[in-house]
């Protein structure tokens, strides 16, 4: 078993890729409805990877989760406004208000080349996630431990929250995988 932050490390020791007409990588709104809840990057990898939440996906759902990862990245953005919309406001022990707030994909638009993928993820509150890269790898699975529906941001505990959301510590089973690119010579 591997965990989500394993498999963004090294996905060809975890996972059998498959090339299907249904692909996040090549088709456009395959991701409408999942819940972009963390990207990371790796500067020494040159990797970023985002978790998605699949319980609320309209395209996709064998699985519960998924991880995207681009490689060999060009560029990272992330643009948010500024607005009060879906958001619940607790302050934390430090003081600070506490903005716990799901970004859910309203489609997704990548747009691969030779040697090149890019993808752009507009989110509502408004937001989008704007990734560049030579390839990249998607990843859908089961995460047993989050639960069939993603918990309640405005009544559930921040412990609650923790743990019924996929994490890079949560071990991901894969279903299905797909890449833009052969792994040889990464």
């Amino acid at each position: 078993m591997a965990t989500i932050d394993d498999l963004m490390k090294d996905p060809t020791s975890y996972v059998e890729f498959a090339a299907e007409s249904f692909d996040p990588l090549s088709v456009s709104d395959l991701l409408q409805e999942c819940s972009v809840l963390d990207v990371k990057i790796s500067t020494l990898t040159s990797r970023v990877g985002v978790i998605l939440d699949l319980r609320t996906s309209i395209s996709l759902g064998d699985g519960n989760a998924a991880l995207l990862i681009v490689g060999e990245t060009r560029s990272v953005e992330w643009m948010e406004e500024v607005s009060s919309v879906n958001r619940t406001g607790r302050f934390g022990d430090d003081g600070f208000r506490q903005r716990k707030h799901l970004h859910t994909s309203v489609g997704s638009t990548p747009r691969r080349g030779k040697d090149r993928f890019d993808i752009e993820i507009p989110c509502n509150p408004r937001s989008v996630l704007k990734l560049s890269g030579d390839w990249a790898v998607f990843i859908e699975g089961n995460i047993d431990s989050i639960g069939e529906s993603q918990p309640d941001l405005g009544l559930d505990t921040d412990e609650l929250i923790e743990t019924r959301f996929p994490q890079w510590s949560s071990v991901l089973k894969p279903i299905y995988a797909t890449s833009t690119i052969g792994f040889g010579s990464n």
